[in-house]
């Protein structure tokens, strides 16, 4: 805006008003963060700014002229102090969390989406249900959220979970938004103890919503055959992605 004219409204009265020079100063500590995604500015950031050291390290002060004419009459001194501001930036990587779980197939027994940030023992659980058909997982959950970045060199997903038996198998899927269907990325047999098992997502740009920047993956158990039990469950610890 140095040595530009701007119009503003005063009263209804549109003034026109030369910004002849700005001078300041801010002044901020960086710390890591997730990254996500902002809708207001479209833009995805991974590092947060917090302000210190107060007016000395913080102001701005604008040399301004009314209606564009550079008199001392018409001079306009803004100075600003005492600011308290939080600001984003960085680049869009790192961990990104779940905004949304969905319990597709089973019933919630306990936990919810903050159980599934952490790798620390709180789980979300939930116990096998009715499916539609025999092929289907009696355990499915969803989770979603939204991708910082529409064109990740790397979007991998890391899963932590458990089950109460033995003899079921763990399935993990990414949904391919290209092709609108569900692939899988890894099956193996679940376990008893917790185990983590991350996949990298082959041409990650297809599994991101190129409208809602939406991300979505799911969690599945089903017996690998025979079981003596009607009744089990599986623990989900830990659900993230990870994008660079």
């Amino acid at each position: 805006l140095v040595n530009q004219t701007i119009t503003f409204d005063y009263n209804g009265t549109p003034i026109d008003v030369k910004i002849k020079r700005v001078i300041g100063q801010m002044t901020a500590s960086a710390s890591n963060r997730d990254a996500f995604f902002d809708p207001v500015t479209g833009q995805g950031y991974n590092v947060r700014l917090d302000d210190f050291g107060g007016d000395p390290q913080n102001y701005i002060d604008i040399e301004a002229y009314a209606f564009g004419i550079e008199l001392p009459s018409f001079r306009i001194d803004l100075h600003s102090r005492s600011m308290d501001y939080l600001a984003y930036g960085g680049v869009p990587r790192g961990d990104v969390f779940p905004t949304a779980y969905t319990v597709f197939r089973g019933n919630l027994i306990s936990g919810g989406l903050p159980q599934l940030f952490l790798s620390d023992d709180q789980k979300l659980v939930v116990g096998n249900g009715l499916t539609l058909n025999r092929q289907e997982a009696p355990i499915q959950v969803l989770v979603s959220s939204a991708s910082p970045s529409l064109t990740p060199s790397i979007l991998g997903f890391k899963l932590e979970a458990s089950a109460s038996i033995t003899g079921l198998n763990q399935t993990i899927a990414a949904y391919d938004f290209a092709a609108g269907a569900w692939e899988v990325q890894d099956i193996r047999a679940a376990t008893t103890s917790d185990q983590t098992v991350s996949v990298n997502l082959a041409n990650p740009a297809r599994f991101i919503d190129g409208t809602t920047r939406e991300i979505r993956s799911r969690a599945a158990f089903k017996p690998a055959g025979p079981i003596f039990t009607n009744s089990y469950s599986a623990g989900l610890d830990q659900a993230i992605w990870t994008i660079q």
